[in-house]
């Protein structure tokens, strides 16, 4: 076989699957609309958003001002959402536990663009308040959920890691570890 003839066959197969299956005497079958239809419905679950999310460059401020004795949680996705490791941010006050969710795509510890500025402008407000802040790691795909409104802070607080004791295999970690130790400039967050 040459890799003409495998590429060709590689095309074919393609082909085949987008066009449709053909039958014992080489006619189109009809896909069964009603089945198709019933199945996508048990597969899909209706899943109803439980609360509002926040944007941390037109809410933060706001929100500090409204918690009593607010904590922060910064918590970096386990996988790349982007070509960066975003990061979200939860507002909890240790007296009511009240909480807020400022979702992910502002907020970066790499690179020096927008994400890392934001970063810094961040901190800035948590340092000029007076609010402790706590890095945490969670699984991309438990905070996909949170974002969407679908899981509650408690789940995801009791899913995440200490930053510190992360075990990520990732090439990049150790730079997303020195950058969100220069962005917060104070080892005592940690």
């Amino acid at each position: 076989m040459t890799p003409t003839d495998f590429g060709l066959g590689v095309l074919a197969s393609w082909l085949a699957n987008k066009l449709g299956t053909l039958d014992e005497n080489n006619q189109e079958k009809e896909p069964d609309l009603k089945q198709t239809t019933e199945e996508a419905t048990e597969n899909k679950i209706e899943k109803n958003r439980m609360f509002h999310s926040f944007d941390v460059f037109s809410d933060l401020e706001e929100m500090v001002s409204v918690l009593d004795n607010p904590v922060a949680y910064l918590l970096i996705e386990t996988e790349p959402t982007t070509h960066y490791h975003l990061v979200s941010l939860v507002l909890e006050s240790k007296l009511t536990g009240e909480w807020y969710y400022f979702r992910r795509g502002r907020i970066a510890f790499q690179g020096s663009g927008g994400g890392h500025q934001q970063a810094q402008r961040v901190i800035s407000v948590f340092k000029k308040y007076g609010i402790p802040i706590s890095v945490w790691v969670a699984e991309k795909t438990i905070l996909d959920d949170f974002e969407d409104g679908y899981v509650l802070w408690s789940t995801v607080f009791r899913n995440a890691i200490p930053f510190r004791a992360a075990q990520i295999k990732n090439e990049k970690w150790k730079w997303i570890k020195k950058q969100a130790e220069e962005v917060l400039d104070d080892k005592e967050f940690f």
